[in-house]
């Protein structure tokens, strides 16, 4: 495989948050948005990373460099918003002298699976595509901007929702946002992107058409679970993809040998361990970095932050404590 770096976009505000904090700060079980972007371009063994910045953009640089204190990244601030292409443009002197593929990510994307940037990986390298783009059959794509195909099914470009026709509107093909490119032909799409659309924005998903201008081949990768893909815009977004995440978590602690008694009401941190054949019961809250041994129990509505349980323990109904230690065997009540 080519080089490879990784570029996420972290720079908006999130008007539709209501926040004063910058959207990708917001938690998800114990981390902030950009957190999980990171971890992907961390997991991928990317050659260089470097996250976009703008509002908040001290905030946001803190927060990364907390979560990830070894891993080599580098900062780009984008001062004004002007869109997703002027974004990534942000990225290319940090990116001076690569030569590889570049993976342009979104800050506010948690779900998306390691599995499925590798599959797309191997998709771009066996097309040998100067671009490719991530999408997703919809049953109805609104809002997103949609894939227009030409007659022999190439992607030819991607038209918004604010610029489409009534016909463009009916394609369930929606766009993902998320590119592997060339390096090099993605810096010269780019250059040739205006602001020429309903938002006055360069948009990056107008690196699509402007490839196909330079007569690179442009490639699609069509996820299976699009629901993966989507962003979070809201809170109503924050909550929902919680949920799913924490549904993942308690999933893959049964799958090691825990009994979680109502997944649906167990709040799992992911940085929460818990051993074989310990229960969990409805309304327990393990936050931070706490650590369960084997062979446990805790009891309901029980909430431990930053808590060490040795094997054997036993932990009451409704306890409330942090930053301690459980003495193997120990009953606390």
């Amino acid at each position: 495989m080519r080089p490879l770096a990784v570029v996420i976009m972290a720079a908006g505000k999130g008007t539709r948050m209501k926040s004063d904090a910058a959207k990708v700060l917001h938690e998800i079980c114990g981390k902030p948005l950009i957190y999980f972007p990171v971890r992907l371009a961390v997991q991928m063994r990317a050659h260089e990373i470097v996250v976009v910045v703008g509002h908040q953009a001290d905030a946001v640089t803190a927060a990364v460099r907390a979560e990830f204190p070894r891993a080599r990244l580098e900062f780009a601030t984008q001062k004004t918003q002007e869109g997703t292409a002027h974004a990534v443009l942000q990225a290319r002197p940090a990116l001076a002298g690569f030569a590889g593929d570049v993976l342009i990510l979104s800050g506010d994307v948690p779900l998306l699976p390691l599995e499925t940037l590798r599959a797309m990986r191997r998709r771009h390298a066996q097309a040998h595509a100067a671009l490719t783009a991530m999408g997703a059959v919809l049953d109805d794509a609104t809002p997103y901007g949609r894939w227009v195909r030409g007659a022999d099914g190439r992607l030819l470009r991607v038209v918004e929702q604010k610029d489409a026709s009534e016909e463009e509107k009916k394609i369930r093909e929606m766009n993902a946002g998320v590119y592997l490119a060339d390096a090099d032909f993605l810096w010269r799409a780019l250059a040739r992107i205006d602001k020429n659309n309903a938002q006055r924005e360069m948009y990056l998903t107008d690196a699509i058409a402007k490839t196909n201008e330079l007569a690179g081949v442009v490639a699609d990768y069509l996820m299976t679970q699009p629901q993966l893909a989507l962003g979070v815009n809201s809170r109503v977004d924050l909550a929902e993809t919680a949920r799913t995440i924490r549904l993942a978590l308690a999933e893959e602690a049964m799958s090691g040998g825990v009994t979680i008694v109502d997944p649906q009401t167990t709040y799992l941190d992911v940085e929460a361990r818990v051993g074989a054949d310990t229960v969990i019961e409805p309304g327990v809250s393990l936050l931070g970095k706490t650590r369960v041994g084997r062979g446990c129990r805790v009891g309901q509505g029980a909430r431990l932050e930053n808590v060490q349980v040795g094997d054997g323990a036993i932990v009451g109904p409704y306890v409330v404590i942090s930053d301690t230690r459980v003495r193997a065997g120990e009953d606390l009540w």
